[in-house]
């Protein structure tokens, strides 16, 4: 999971997209890349990307843009301009549109649906199948609607909806004090939002149980897997819930079983403060010091070990990238795992790397073939580092150049 750097009006951004192209959700023609090609968006400073099954949405200094298909209502909407023409690249029409400029604090795709924080408040749209847009039913929307519910007089600070497993988490601020919300699907308990065995779906917002301290450590980031939940605190504590199994959530039993199912968040051990997650069926984590850790199952070699093995990893592993990303130090939050695929991309001193799964070029080496140890994805080197958001089977990266030195 990444974020924009601080003060991005300080750096220049330049955007590139692989993978296949379908739908157009990779602003440009429904093909396969095997190696990253530039992406132009309207503005010259790329604020954040976010990408779901077949569209993304861009936040630029001149607003938010998308392009690809979603699916409502059994209505495929596509980008299109005044007068129906269709576009690669179209403005989002919303509230924010008054001013530009400011208000926007965060994006988040999921499947077939986007969500803006806006002045505080949260805005969705899209298919609503589970109740993940968080408006009290299960009713697609077609325009931007405020949500609202618990969250009403809330100060909405972030979003993350997961990509096609209709759980959406909101952070907020009352009073003050930070909160978590939760809304959609709760299946193998991954929303932990609902009693265990209450109810599979919350059409919503809930509160979050409240098994961390808000105050002193409150939750900075989540990582919705395909059947468990990721969340970072802001002193590095790591917590998991959902489905267990495999070791994806990385927590044990005293007999060294991994949990089955964790109804509550539970604490996952590290040697040390964490900076960043990432989940779907596996799970990564970079610690303090730039340490990759790896936990779950192993698929495709989507841990990056190099060791040919595939051998689920029940615990937090620390990772030695082979090759010539060895004793490189991976970048806090340039980090990202495949939602389709079993793959992984983390960026080192040396480059931006890949392993696991290269079905349709999503390691972006030129390649197709599986790689049991880093490759190096075809992305420039030099100062500053790289977003990196990753779709059902395809890449995004946007590369945040320092204007200093």
């Amino acid at each position: 999971m990444t974020r924009t750097p601080p003060f991005p009006e300080l750096h220049r951004t330049t955007l590139f997209g692989w993978g296949n192209g379908a739908s157009g959700r990779l602003a440009g023609a429904n093909s396969i890349d095997h190696y990253p090609v530039p992406i132009t968006v309207p503005g010259e400073l790329i604020r954040k990307v976010s990408t779901g099954d077949n569209h993304t949405v861009f936040w630029t200094d001149q607003g938010l843009f998308w392009c690809g298909a979603m699916q409502c209502s059994s209505t495929i909407i596509t980008p299109v301009d005044s007068e129906g023409r269709p576009l690669q690249i179209a403005p989002m029409h919303g509230p924010w549109e008054e001013n530009p400029h400011g208000g926007i604090m965060d994006i988040g795709c999921g499947s077939e649906c986007t969500f803006v924080v806006h002045a505080g408040q949260l805005y969705a749209c899209g298919s609503n199948s589970c109740g993940q847009l968080g408006l009290d039913d299960c009713e697609d929307r077609l325009t931007f609607t405020l949500v609202e519910g618990e969250l009403k007089d809330h100060h909405v600070v972030r979003v993350f909806p997961s990509s096609d497993c209709w759980t959406t988490f909101v952070l907020t601020s009352y009073g003050g004090i930070p909160h978590l919300f939760g809304c959609g699907s709760n299946y193998y308990n991954r929303g932990a939002f609902c009693a265990p065995g209450s109810a599979e779906y919350s059409f919503k917002p809930i509160a979050f149980p409240q098994s961390y301290d808000p105050f002193a450590d409150p939750i900075v980031e989540v990582s919705p897997g395909k059947f468990h939940t990721l969340a970072l605190t802001r002193s590095g504590k790591v917590y998991g819930w959902g489905w267990g199994e495999d070791g994806r959530i990385g927590a044990t039993y005293d007999d060294g079983s991994p949990f089955l199912t964790a109804t509550h968040p539970t604490l996952v051990a590290f040697p040390q403060p964490i900076r960043a997650i990432a989940c779907y069926r596996h799970s990564l984590a970079v610690g303090k010091d730039g340490q990759l850790y790896a936990f779950g199952p192993d698929p495709g070699h989507c841990h990056g070990d190099g060791d040919g093995t595939s051998e689920d990893k029940l615990v937090p592993t620390p990772i030695t990238l082979p090759g010539e990303a060895r004793a490189a130090p991976v970048h806090p939050r340039c980090i990202a795992v495949g939602r389709y695929y079993e793959f992984s991309l983390v960026q080192t001193d040396r480059g931006v790397f890949g392993f696991g799964s290269n079905t349709e070029g999503c390691l972006g080496n030129g390649e197709t073939g599986e790689a049991t140890g880093p490759v190096e994805v075809g992305l420039e080197h030099g100062r500053g580092r790289y977003d990196l958001v990753t779709g059902t089977s395809h890449c995004l990266a946007v590369k945040y150049e320092p204007l200093f030195l």
